[in-house]
């Protein structure tokens, strides 16, 4: 009588429990991934502002005369436009921001802008410009300061 030759593997039961466990896994995981995603949209859009607001103080200074970074398409004569990705607006804020021969902005007051997410409105995020024309953003930041 010949004995059962046992074989190397998986059965179909295990690898059905395996696949369940991973799925119920991979579902856990999906809305943390989301919003992750969304926050770094964010962040990619709101650095890509910082670096205009810097290139375009450089240049104001550089050249020696008024720039205008506009930000929405009531700005009809600009030196740059910000042009945020299909995901993130502009939630407050001016619609353009001027810096002087000197750097400094030409606002009579700090400027705040507002950025957020289309898909989240709780994501958001906050640069703030002072008069003098520096550039403050912290990623962590949940308002303005005053």
């Amino acid at each position: 009588m010949r004995g059962i030759i046992p074989q190397d593997g998986f059965t179909l039961v295990e690898l059905m429990v395996t696949i369940a466990v991973m799925a119920i896994i991979a579902m856990m995981a999906a809305p943390s991934f989301t919003k992750t995603i969304r926050k770094n949209e964010l962040t990619v859009d709101t650095s890509n502002f910082v670096n205009l607001l810097a290139e375009t103080r450089s240049e104001a200074v550089f050249k020696q005369t008024n720039r205008v970074l506009a930000l929405d398409s009531s700005v009809t004569t600009f030196y740059k436009k910000w042009i945020p990705s299909s995901r993130v607006e502009k939630y407050t804020g001016a619609a353009s921001i001027t810096y002087n021969r000197q750097g400094q902005s030409t606002a009579t007051t700090n400027l705040c802008f507002v950025f957020q997410h289309t898909s989240d409105n709780t994501l958001k995020s906050y640069i703030y410009v002072q008069k003098d024309g520096i550039v403050f953003y912290d990623k962590s930041a949940t308002s303005c300061p005053n």
